[in-house]
């Protein structure tokens, strides 16, 4: 599985504006000790692919930011 994304902006807005349904825009940030950032990210990108979520999100050894 290729652990990132390969769509180019223009694709991304296409198919969001073809779904047939409304989502929801989210924002947080979460200041915590992160031992492995890449791992946690890896993790948090295929829980989130499989869910459909899109958006940016840093991952760094001080937490997470989420837009």
């Amino acid at each position: 599985m290729l652990l990132y994304n390969r769509l180019g902006p223009s694709e991304l807005k296409a198919r969001l504006q073809a779904e047939k349904f409304q989502r929801r825009t989210v924002s947080f940030y979460k200041y915590f000790k992160i031992e492995n950032p890449q791992e946690f990210r890896d993790e948090l990108y295929i829980a989130w692919n499989q869910l459909q979520c899109y958006g940016r999100v840093y991952v760094a050894h001080e937490g997470i930011n989420a837009r």
